[in-house]
Formats: C-alpha cells, sequence, structure tokens
C-alpha cells in the first residue's frame, strides 16, 4: 500500500498548481520508486478535493521591487484548523491581508466558496465580507467602548439588525468567556481578554471562515492554551479557521493540516504527521538511564550502523534512525548487560519545529 504521507503530497502539488512532470521530477530526485510516483499521480489527478471553502490561485504580491508572495497556490477544506507557518519576515501576515481582500494582489485569485460556486474576495467584497471574519495580530477594537458595544458596533457594519447583534453579542460573550464584561470598557481589559473580544467581533456576523493572525502572540502560556481551547470550541461549531503563529508547538497539536511558507511561497502542505513522514524517514529515540553513563549504548549503537546520529543532549541520549524497533533490542540489551537502570525512553517522530527548521536550511 502506498505510503499516506507521498499521497497527501501529491495531491496537495496538484492543487497548488505544480505541473505532474515536476512533481514527479521532485519526488524521483528525492529517492521514491519512479513507478509509484507515477501510479500516485495518476490516481491523485482524479481525486481533487471537493469539500473547498477557499481556494488561492497563483497568488502574487509585492510591495515596491520586493517580491512578498509569489506563485502562491492553496486550497482549504470547510470545517478544518488550517495552520500557516513561515519564518519571520515570509509573508505570513501579507497572506492573510489578501485572503480578506484587503490588499489588492499583482497577479492570481482568491475565492471563496458560496451557494455551490466560488467568488473573488476582490471582486465581490461586499456580497462575500459577511463569509470571512478576521482577526488582526493587534486587536482592532474600540477603548472607548464597552464590550458590548463593539460587538453591537461591528455587527452593524455587517447589515446585522440590533436586536439580533445584541442576541449574538450576548452568546459570544460567554463562548469567548468574557460574560459579565458586557459593560466594561474594551480598555480597562487585560491583553488577553482583548484578544479574546477581538475575536468575538471577527465572529459576530457568524462568518463562515474565521482568520486568525498570530492569536497567542503576547500571551503568557497559561492564557495561551486558553486561547487554543478557545480556537478548538469554535471550530467545533462548524467555522472553518484559518491561522498563523510562530509557535509551532501550538500548531502542530492544533491544526489538522499546515501550509508552510518560504522563499516567497507555499511549499509544503500537510498534516503534521504527514510532513513529518514525507520530510524524515527517521524516529527520534530519547534515552535517560540512572548513571547517565551512554558508552556501551553508543558502543552498540555505532557497530551496528543504523542510526543517522547518535548524540548526547543535557543529561540524556538522543538517536536519530529509520530502524526504532532494532535501536530499542540494542538499548535493552546494552542497559541490562551494564547493569544501568532506564529512568526515560521514548520515540516518536521528529517535531514540526525539526522539520521546519530542515527546510528552512535548504
Amino acid at each position: 500500500m502506498a505510503d499516506a504521507a507521498l499521497k497527501n503530497y501529491v495531491r496537495q502539488a496538484l492543487v497548488r498548481g505544480m505541473s505532474t512532470p515536476d512533481v514527479q521530477s521532485f519526488l524521483v530526485n528525492s529517492g521514491w520508486p519512479k513507478d509509484e510516483v507515477s501510479a500516485i499521480l495518476n490516481e491523485q489527478a482524479q481525486e481533487l478535493p471537493h469539500n473547498t471553502v477557499l481556494k488561492v490561485e497563483g497568488l502574487r504580491k509585492t510591495f515596491g521591487k520586493k517580491i512578498v508572495l509569489d506563485n502562491v497556490y492553496l486550497e482549504v477544506e470547510k470545517g478544518e484548523i488550517f495552520g500557516i507557518i513561515g519564518p519571520s519576515g515570509s509573508g505570513k501576515t501579507t497572506l492573510l491581508n489578501l485572503l480578506v481582500g484587503f490588499y489588492q494582489p499583482d497577479k492570481g485569485d482568491v475565492t471563496v466558496a458560496h451557494s455551490k460556486k466560488f467568488f473573488s474576495v476582490f471582486k465581490n467584497r461586499q456580497e462575500l465580507k459577511s463569509l470571512v471574519g478576521f482577526s488582526t495580530q493587534k486587536p482592532s477594537i474600540y477603548g472607548k467602548l464597552t464590550c458590548k458595544e463593539n460587538l453591537t458596533h461591528f455587527a452593524s457594519l455587517y447589515g446585522v439588525g440590533l436586536h439580533e447583534a445584541e442576541s449574538r453579542a450576548h452568546g459570544l460573550l460567554r463562548v469567548v468567556g468574557l460574560d459579565g464584561n458586557a459593560d466594561v470598557l474594551a480598555a480597562d481589559l487585560s491583553g488577553g481578554m482583548q484578544k479574546r473580544l477581538d475575536i468575538a467581533c471577527a465572529l459576530i456576523h457568524d462568518p463562515a471562515v474565521l482568520i486568525l493572525d498570530e492569536p497567542t502572540a503576547d500571551l503568557d502560556p497559561i492564557l495561551r492554551t486558553s486561547m487554543l481551547h478557545l480556537v478548538r470550541e469554535i471550530n467545533k461549531h462548524g467555522t472553518t479557521i484559518i491561522m498563523s503563529s510562530h509557535f509551532l508547538g501550538e500548531i502542530e497539536h492544533l491544526c489538522e493540516r499546515i501550509a508552510i511558507l518560504r522563499n516567497n511561497t507555499i511549499t509544503e502542505v500537510g498534516s503534521p504527521d504527514e510532513l513529518k513522514r514525507l520530510y524524515s524517514r527517521d524516529f527520534v529515540v530519547h534515552l535517560q538511564t540512572v548513571r547517565k553513563d551512554y558508552a556501551s549504548v553508543i558502543a552498540g549503537l555505532q557497530q551496528q550502523r543504523i542510526c543517522s546520529s547518535v548524540e548526547r543532549h543535557e543529561q540524556s541520549l538522543r538517536v536519530r534512525t529509520p530502524f526504532p524497533e532494532h535501536v530499542l533490542d540494542i538499548i535493552s540489551a546494552s542497559v541490562h548487560q551494564s547493569g544501568e537502570k532506564i529512568q526515560f525512553l521514548h520515540v516518536a517522530r521528529p517535531s514540526i519545529q525539526e522539520v521546519f527548521t530542515a527546510l528552512v536550511k535548504q
């Protein structure tokens, strides 16, 4: 059975607009069997997603002579939490602003599904503004208005009647954990509460898609956890969420799929596990023993030559290998023979942070 990570990569590459020969050339040069790649290309070409809610097609954006984004292709599926990561200055915020039509692209289009058709956000702004909500990195709320007044104000901008706006405001304040603060001035809220209110304002018109730019930036770890719980709760109500973040661990555990933005374009799309499997055949084995003496373990591993790397990491040993079962057998035998005792032993794929770092260095 063909590798699921390979299937997903082919599928997403075709969605992004890569030609079949380019996809095949890249994968064959990366070591994948040509026959397997060809078979999957033929299969996936007929199975592109039909549950798409937002499409990015050939997007290009420059500021003066600086190219920020070029040839960006992307499809987001209904109901998912979709993450966008990239190095600082890679254009994440620019891309999000293009998704909602705040910027005009030099080339390409962003379309949103509505009534079984796709409409451009640049050509149908009035018709589509009710379909998308956007919470920027820095809250866009009004400090001299209360929480309730902020919500009803933004509701009016979307043509929501006052009675309906007040009803929605009451429910949203409860959802974002601000019930009891309806009459508190936004300026008197903490930074975390202001972000929650900003998200509530982005939801007041009940959009199909919510876009979040660094929703946990500048928050302490406890507030970040609370914000991530809020994102999950919003998604459970059926809202598709697109978010960027520089906290890659959060993205890894929250998002069904992740897009990596580098070199001015989207280069990879997939679930966290698929990206790990596609770009790293290795597993990482973490070992810590009581005496922290790893000489016999290292000798046994080096003799077998089955490891990509073996290195001390603080008081533990970290082994990268495509053969974790064999490595565990060697560790078990070496530890038993030396009379050591294992304190900690863990096997996992590399983290998204490690995959991302390796890709950026390419």
